[in-house]
C-alpha cells in the first residue's frame, strides 16, 4: 500500500468583540461563488502563526494577529493536483483577533466578505467545509467566541 501525502491549511477563524467571525467569498468555476475562512497553506519554514498571519495580511491586509489559539485539525475531502498525482489537504484551524478598526481590503483571489455570527457562518461554510468544523461553528456560542481585550 503506498502511502498518501497531504498539505496543511491553516485557517482562521478571526473574531471581532462581539464574536462574529470574517468569512471571504470567492469566485469558482465560472461565475460560482464560495465561502471561505481566511486562510492558507504553510510554505516550507514556516510555522502555522506565520501562515497564519501572511494568509491574513494577503486576503484582507489586516495585520497584527493576536490572542491566537489553536482550535481544531481535520481532514478536508480536498484533492491539490500535483504533477501526476493529488496530495490531500489537512486543516488546522485557529482563533485569532485582528484591529477591526483596520479597513479590510481583499486580495484579487475574493469578491467579498461578512462578519457573521458562528451559526450564520456555519451555514455559508457547509458545502465546501468539512463536517467537524461547521459542527464546531453551528453550536458554539458568540459570547464563547468573543475574546476580551489584552
Amino acid at each position: 500500500m503506498s502511502e498518501d501525502c497531504f498539505h496543511l491549511g491553516i485557517k482562521a477563524l478571526l473574531v471581532n468583540p462581539e464574536g462574529k467571525i470574517l468569512i471571504l467569498q470567492r469566485t469558482i468555476q465560472g461565475n460560482q461563488k464560495s465561502w471561505d475562512l481566511p486562510g492558507g497553506r504553510l510554505q516550507k519554514g514556516e510555522i502555522p502563526e506565520q501562515t497564519l498571519k501572511r494568509e491574513v495580511f494577503e486576503e484582507t491586509s489586516l495585520e497584527n494577529l493576536d490572542s491566537i489559539k489553536f482550535v481544531m485539525m481535520d481532514l478536508t475531502r480536498f484533492r491539490i493536483r500535483q504533477d501526476t498525482a493529488s496530495v490531500g489537504l489537512i486543516f488546522s484551524v485557529y482563533q485569532c483577533r485582528a484591529n477591526i478598526n483596520d479597513q479590510i481590503t481583499l486580495s484579487e483571489e475574493h469578491c467579498n466578505y461578512q462578519w457573521l455570527e458562528p451559526k450564520e457562518a456555519a451555514a455559508k461554510l457547509e458545502k465546501t467545509y468539512p463536517t467537524r468544523i461547521v459542527h464546531y461553528l453551528a453550536t458554539v456560542q458568540s459570547t464563547e467566541l468573543a475574546l476580551k481585550e489584552a
